[in-house]
This record gives C-alpha cells, structure tokens and sequence, in this order.
C-alpha cells in the first residue's frame, strides 16, 4: 500500500502522487484543522481565530520548508513552504498584537 507520494520522476523533478491518497489526506486534514480553527474563534473570538489559523500555517509550511517533502496542503516546494510559514507567522503576530493591543 503506497502512502499517497510515490516520490520524483526521472522526467523533470516533479512529484507524482498515486491515485487519491493524498487528496484523502488534505481533505481529511483540512476539515479537521478548519474545525479547530472554527472552534478557537468562537471560543475567543476574532484573535483567537487569526493565531490559530496562522500558527498552523506556520508549522505546515515550516514543514515543507525545512524538509523539502510535501506536507498535508502538498506545497510543491520549499519557496512556498517558506511564503506560507512567514504569512503564518505575521497573522500569529497580528492576532497577538490586537489581543494585547
């Protein structure tokens, strides 16, 4: 049973995945994350909603960043690992600016 990223091709460097197992993963994923997300904002409102939502931006592409795989999102290379985890970054910032602010 495969996990979903069959790894790079000889032809060009690009990753192939196999048939829906990472699809299943970011869908299963995502709805999960969003659900925390969703459930922190209303817990405590509108920051709280912001620094969940950076901070797993944040770790997801730190990951992808870091180890050059691609993570639960399936960011295509470390360029964007590094954009999502510095947006991720600068909403946790933001959250903690305002509720302290």
């Amino acid at each position: 049973m495969t996990s979903g990223y069959a790894g790079r091709s000889s032809s060009g460097g690009k990753r192939t995945t196999t048939s829906g197992g990472s699809r299943w993963t970011i869908v299963v994923v995502g709805v999960v994350m969003l659900l925390l997300v969703i459930a922190q904002g209303v817990a405590t409102g509108f920051t709280g909603l912001l620094g969940s939502a950076g901070l797993i931006a944040l770790c997801t592409g730190l990951y992808t960043f870091l180890t050059n795989r691609p993570s639960w999102l399936d960011l295509p290379n470390r360029v964007i690992g590094g954009i999502l985890a510095v947006a991720g970054l600068l909403a946790s910032v933001i959250a903690t600016a305002i509720h302290w602010g």
